[in-house]
């Protein structure tokens, strides 16, 4: 090979592994307050890259260091081509390998739901394991929901405060 050939696949290689992949997002030390001034490149939005687009099918749910919860989406808004049949999730972050399990779903009323308009209701609501709670429902036309999500620290066996968000159907 020569020179031109060695530099191509020099380019080549740092592209596929070290500009392909996105930078860690930042996360705060737990417990830490976290000053932020919106300066420099908070200014021009986020990075895509960085972060799941939401998926209105799943929710997930963060606990920052002073456990207070924060979803992914708020509201949920599910859409008037969805199916019939209908099953929404929601997701605790996992806990680092290793580690006890911390956050948790108490128990199959951790998530309930209650319309505030239209006539779809859910049919089967349930923790399907410690970190995943699952409802499911027939779509039958626009509604409304609120509901409260319950989550507990297992290592402490306190509640943390309750989250009341909403969901819209169109």
């Amino acid at each position: 090979m020569n020179s031109k050939s060695w530099l191509l696949v020099i380019a080549a290689v740092g592209l596929a592994t070290g500009c392909a992949t996105a930078p860690e997002p930042v996360k705060p030390a737990q417990g830490k307050a976290v000053s932020r001034t919106f300066e420099g490149e908070d200014l021009a939005g986020f990075n895509p890259l960085q972060f799941a687009k939401p998926d209105r099918f799943r929710v997930n749910i963060f606990v920052d260091g002073d456990e207070l919860l924060t979803l992914d989406q708020e509201p949920v808004r599910r859409s008037n081509t969805d199916t019939s049949d209908v099953k929404l999730v929601w997701l605790l972050e996992q806990d680092p390998a290793g580690s006890l399990v911390k956050y948790v779903f108490p128990d199959d009323a951790a998530i309930r739901m209650v319309q505030t308009s239209g006539s779809t209701t859910p049919t089967a609501c349930g923790k399907e394991s410690p970190k995943k709670f699952v409802c499911k429902y027939t779509r039958n036309g626009p509604a409304t929901w609120k509901y409260t999500v319950r989550v507990t620290n297992m290592v402490t066996g306190i509640p943390l405060t309750i989250l009341d968000p909403s969901m819209i159907q169109k």
